[in-house]
């Protein structure tokens, strides 16, 4: 997530993830038969990917926070981006992997 965080930082935004969102992380992708390498795997593919959709989309600008927790069944992951205007879209990624915005601040 360091990495990850590193990205965002450079566009001055900031990331936030929260204890039940890294345990899901791990619930997600841990094999211990292969080590670290399948939770840099997991977080590339979902958490990058989601994060990356949301810049280019304009949902994260600079100056904004994005917020990673567990979604409430602690199977996925929300993502919720605090602008400085306020909050705005809730971005939710389930254990299938596909995702859903709600943008509650749409941009005028």
């Amino acid at each position: 997530m360091k990495s990850v965080t590193a990205r965002v930082a450079a566009k001055s935004i900031s990331l936030s993830a929260s204890d039940a969102a890294l345990d899901v992380i791990l619930l997600e992708s841990c094999n211990l038969m292969y080590g670290a390498r399948p939770i840099r795997r997991w977080v590339k593919k979902n958490v990058v990917t989601v994060l990356s959709r949301m810049l280019l989309k304009g949902e994260a600008v600079e100056g904004s926070t994005i917020v990673i927790d567990a979604t409430d069944d602690k199977r996925g992951l929300k993502y919720e981006v605090v602008n400085p205007q306020g909050k705005s879209p809730v971005v939710e990624l389930s254990c299938d992997k596909s995702y859903v915005a709600a943008v509650t601040n749409p941009k005028p």
